[in-house]
């Protein structure tokens, strides 16, 4: 590492002979001052090809097309300075990558004298940002090389010479003249008692003190700056002159502060350990975890807080780590303790990264306190035994079953059904080896299905056990997917319900032989079982019924009435006959209405209490048919319902894939941004609003689908909705839009700051109207949107003001909010953003109006229910 702390300084005078050549140059090139001074040598250490190209650069830079020119004198002559990245050949003919700057230095008269080459190797600076861009996303932006000036100070005078890019690093003028006081009037406040003594001791011991302090500039910017440099004695070693180099690290110590800012914020306990075992670094998390302060463990060995019995162990470990550094877990299958400052042990997790730094190689020790994760295991295991008690119990065994690999897990219990011996390696074709033949069929079908709809369909279906039994088992399950959706496990359960499909069977045989309809329901009015007189009686086969309400089975004019009747037969169950003195009717699937009588009673099962519905068809005792009216006006309101669910849906799903579609071109818009981006800077900036965005979008998506279970539940959904917050979340979802039209947008919700609103319409009219907005921007000028809320009347009034392209509404004012209708050439432009917004607004009880000018702007108006906001 001693390379990268080097800095090679040569200078030559107007004819290139060698007059100084520092104890970095002899380091770096490998030649000594003896064998450089006094010779002509000044690309002796460069390659041909990168020599020719700096020559071109510099002929270009000063467009000078005489190919035999000087390009050092060239430089010398429009006082010039280089610095770029070289590839120098050492004495060995080995070679390292460099950052070199050439400068010309000047008497003080201001006339060229000489040039001055300042070489730093920055090889493992190299390797080190290419090393911390992979493997640390927060530390990605690793140590560049910033700028770097060289400078000469006459102690004698207090002169101080600068080349060009020192002026820039301090912000001065080059015209300027500078001496010592010059400098040290931009030094930091605080740092100039440091400064002052440094290089007062460097003028006594006659030894230049690298130096780091900060500098602030007439505009009040702070900067971090590093000295080297060396000190030039006369030959009665008197000191006359130090010069050296002045590096801008601010960056670097942004990045310091930075990765003590993620050490901090770690969620686990971070000790930094040295290849002596010396603690390093320790944060906030493992003062509190060990109790000791900082200044008590930096410098001392790790062991001191390791229980004295694994000290040993520890410094093995220690040690195979640092010949073989690479993340990892330590101690995998072991327990681990660590010792706090009272002496009490602490189980823990430890997981050790290597961490290259300019110091040599450090370990980074994150540890976990698993005291809680210890009593949790403690508590599972009891509990596992407890579940195993109860699968043996309920005869239910769990499954797992990699679908990618094809491996199987069953728990003991399972074993157990199938008669298996537990040493035996499962995959799928182990358990479907016991399906019963006559129902192999139908398993594979149903787990083909699951997995092409990633959804697991329940299955009932017989095995025959290792012994020969042949048991009916219940398949429930869960289907498992990647990040992209791709299925990776099914989990479930297995339960030998056997007896219960043979007391089923017995069941179904008595419910078979009863003279009448006889339907099953349980307290939810869900029908559960029905037999073939009553699929005869109604026309139903026995899938078209199951799980569905029984008043599918009553005239709709006396669903209310039956499910009040339902309710109050549950609170008080006893066998009795229904409506008595009233006359019932059934509705078949046709919709023909059918005298009945019907004796009810109570059934008590494992799934709870049902009902036992006898139900007899007593057409020829009434010796009267009529037709029935209602079974029309039945139908006519089931298609009513049925339409508007139909209108629902399609609102929902304009609505998903307008709201979706902006997020998406939002994606596109920062990777757009991110490809043109020129710095490391700028793209982890962009990375960080991708996250952003995807969150937005995962959220967008979590929120539809909750919408649409409320749809389905006939729920108003409203709640109480922060008007800035939901701007806040538009403006992140259209952050690469923002970025790219240089949109302002601003806002003002003092006179009402929030509303009780259904939230997902609120977002959709946000998210059409800002992105509008964005979309139909002029091309004179950047986007300015105004959005405010407003009371007139008492009535609630939000506007969104823009300076856009306008709308001529002359032309377009009577179709501006009809569905399809687009009154810009724009590729986006699909026509639903204002009719969904139009729709949502005047669903909730309001009103939207506009105002236009073209090439003038819009206003949109949106009027909220005065109901609603008195309700608030």
């Amino acid at each position: 590492m001693k390379s990268t702390l080097t800095t090679a300084i040569i200078a030559t005078n107007n004819d290139g002979i060698i007059y100084q050549f520092n104890e970095g140059a002899e380091t770096l090139l490998g030649y000594s001052a003896s064998e450089m001074i006094g010779f002509k040598k000044t690309t002796f250490f460069l390659l041909d090809e990168e020599f020719k190209q700096f020559k071109k650069d510099i002929l270009s830079q000063y467009k000078n097309e005489n190919s035999d020119v000087d390009p050092y004198q060239l430089l010398a002559q429009n006082d010039g300075y280089d610095a770029r990245e070289w590839t120098i050949i050492k004495k060995d003919g080995t070679s390292f990558i460099a950052n070199s700057i050439l400068t010309p230095i000047k008497n003080e008269n201001g006339e060229s004298i000489g040039y001055l080459r300042i070489i730093r190797d920055i090889t493992e600076q190299k390797k080190i940002e290419s090393e911390l861009l992979r493997k640390n996303q927060a530390l990605n932006a690793a140590e560049k090389l910033t700028m770097v000036g060289n400078w000469q100070l006459d102690v004698i005078t207090n002169d101080v010479i600068w080349s060009v890019n020192l002026y820039n690093i301090f912000g001065i003028d080059p015209k300027e003249i500078l001496i010592y006081d010059t400098f040290f009037s931009y030094v930091h406040p605080d740092d100039k008692e440091l400064v002052s003594i440094s290089i007062e001791k460097s003028k006594k011991d006659k030894k230049f003190y690298d130096l780091l302090h900060r500098i602030q500039l007439k505009n009040g910017k702070i900067k971090t700056i590093q000295l080297l440099g060396e000190v030039i004695l006369d030959k009665d070693g008197n000191l006359i002159e130090m010069m050296g180099t002045c590096q801008d690290v601010t960056e670097q110590r942004m990045a310091e502060i930075k990765f003590k800012g993620l050490l901090e914020s770690a969620p686990d306990a971070m000790v930094i350990v040295n290849e002596y075992g010396e603690i390093q670094l320790i944060n906030k998390q493992a003062e509190n975890l060990f109790g000791y302060t900082p200044e008590e463990l930096i410098n001392k060995s790790v062991e001191l807080l390791i229980p004295h019995r694994d000290n040993n162990e520890q410094n093995t470990n220690h040690k195979s780590f640092f010949e073989a550094p690479k993340t990892r877990k330590m101690g995998e299958g072991k327990d681990l303790y660590g010792i706090n400052k009272q002496g009490k042990e602490i189980p823990i997790q430890i997981s050790l990264s290597p961490l290259k730094t300019e110091e040599g190689l450090l370990v980074s020790t994150a540890i976990r306190d698993i005291t809680v994760q210890k009593k949790i295991e403690s508590d599972l295991l009891r509990k596992n035994q407890v579940l195993n008690a109860a699968e043996k119990i309920t005869m239910t065994g769990n499954w797992q079953w990699d679908t990618v690999i094809n491996n199987v897990k069953w728990s003991s219990n399972l074993f157990n059904i199938f008669e298996v011996d537990p040493k035996e390696t499962l995959n799928f074709e182990t358990y479907f080896g016991f399906v019963h033949p006559d129902d192999k069929e139908t398993v594979s079908k149903s787990f083909e299905k699951s997995r092409t709809d990633k959804h697991f369909y329940d299955l009932l279906h017989r095995i025959i056990s290792t012994s020969g039994k042949i048991k009916s088992i219940q398949l429930l399950g869960e289907v498992v997917t990647d990040d992209a959706d791709n299925v990776i496990e099914i989990i479930g359960t297995c339960q030998d319900v056997t007896q219960q499909r043979m007391a089923e069977i017995k069941f179904k045989g008595l419910l078979e032989s009863a003279p009448d309809a006889m339907v099953i329901v349980n307290e939810y009015g869900k029908i559960q079982l029905i037999n073939k007189q009553a699929e005869k009686l109604f026309g139903y086969v026995s899938e078209e019924l199951i799980n569905k309400p029984v008043e599918l089975l009553i005239p709709q004019k006396d669903n209310n009435k039956h499910i009040t009747h339902r309710k109050s037969f549950f609170e008080a169950p006893k066998t009795r006959k229904m409506g008595e003195g009233r006359d019932l009717y059934g509705i078949n699937k046709q919709g023909k209405e059918i005298p009945i009588q019907i004796s009810l009673s109570p059934l008590k099962t494992e799934e709870g209490l049902l009902v036992s519905a006898a139900i007899r068809d007593i057409t020829n005792q009434k010796k009267a048919e009529k037709k029935i009216l209602e079974a029309n006006e039945s139908l006519e309101v089931l298609a009513q319902k049925l339409t508007l669910q139909n209108t629902q849906l399609a609102d929902f799903v304009h609505i998903t894939s307008h709201n979706l579609r902006a997020p998406v071109s939002n994606l596109n818009s920062l990777l757009e941004i991110y490809n043109l981006a020129e710095t490391e800077d700028e793209k982890v900036l962009l990375f960080d609003k991708f996250e952003i965005v995807i969150n937005h979008l995962t959220e967008t998506l979590n929120t539809l689908i909750e919408a649409l279970k409320t749809k389905n539940e006939e729920s108003s959904n409203l709640e109480n909705i922060s008007f800035d917050d939901i701007l806040n979340k538009t403006k992140e979802i259209l952050t690469g839009q923002i970025i790219k039209t240089k949109a302002k947008i601003t806002s003002d919700f003092s006179k009402k700051a929030n509303i009780t609103y259904n939230k997902v319409y609120l977002e959709s009219i946000f998210l059409n109207l800002l992105s509008n907005a964005l979309k139909y921007k002029s091309d004179d000028r950047n986007p300015e949107i105004f959005i405010h809320s407003e009371f007139e009347n008492g009535v609630l009034k939000l506007k969104f003001k823009d300076n856009g392209l306008g709308i001529n509404l002359k032309r377009h004012g009577h179709k501006l909010f009809g569905l399809n209708k687009v009154f810009h050439r724009h590729p986006d432009a699909k026509g639903v953003g204002l009719f969904m917004t139009k729709v949502q607004v005047e669903a909730m009880g309001g009103k939207i109006t506009v105002e236009s000018e073209v090439h003038v702007g819009s206003t949109f108006c949106i009027n909220f229910n005065k109901q609603r906001i008195d309700n608030e």
